[in-house]
């Protein structure tokens, strides 16, 4: 990113990365999205998280939520986001309140419905996790939990410092 300074050129050959990471035999996803990011391109990561959760890879989406949100703007995870909430409603069935005879032909409809009913709610809870990772609440109080518990502060010490440094500052006025 720092060694091409030409604009276009540089984004020429992150497109070709982006190309030759993906059709590697196992797709490198990690450069995939980084790249994504450098272009500016947020329908493309959100393809790619999707096509993840429908190839139940879900961990890995979820670390490229994790590294996404380490590395990505805020604009940038907003459209993410934004992408992906679009696909969690335009997964949920729709009800069209018509009653139909059901013969054997229907009753296997149905089955093949409900499995893509279960497939659009497993789809949906894994991106809403998703969602939640892209947020950052899952970093913020992972973080805020180490701090915590491995905070070995001397609470005494720090009151002492604090009334000495109180009591220099009213001594100067």
């Amino acid at each position: 990113m720092s060694l091409i300074q030409n604009r276009k050129f540089r984004n020429a050959i992150l497109k070709l990365l982006v190309k030759i990471y993906s059709n590697l035999p196992n797709p490198d996803y990690v450069n995939v999205v980084q790249c994504l990011i450098y272009l500016d391109e947020p329908e493309q990561v959100a393809v790619v998280l999707e096509n993840l959760i429908r190839a139940e890879n879900c961990l890995m989406a979820f670390q490229l939520g994790l590294d996404l949100y380490e590395s990505a703007t805020q604009q940038f995870l907003l459209k993410v986001k934004n992408l992906l909430k679009a696909l969690i409603t335009i997964s949920q069935p729709m009800d069209t309140g018509e009653v139909k005879v059901e013969t054997t032909e229907t009753a296997a409809a149905a089955t093949s419905n409900d499995s893509k009913a279960k497939v659009s709610d497993d789809l949906k809870i894994h991106i809403e996790k998703l969602l939640v990772i892209l947020s950052g609440e899952i970093t913020i109080n992972t973080n805020m939990q180490f701090l915590i518990k491995n905070n070995h502060s001397d609470l005494l010490v720090l009151k002492t410092i604090k009334v000495s440094f109180v009591n220099n500052i009213l001594v100067a006025f």
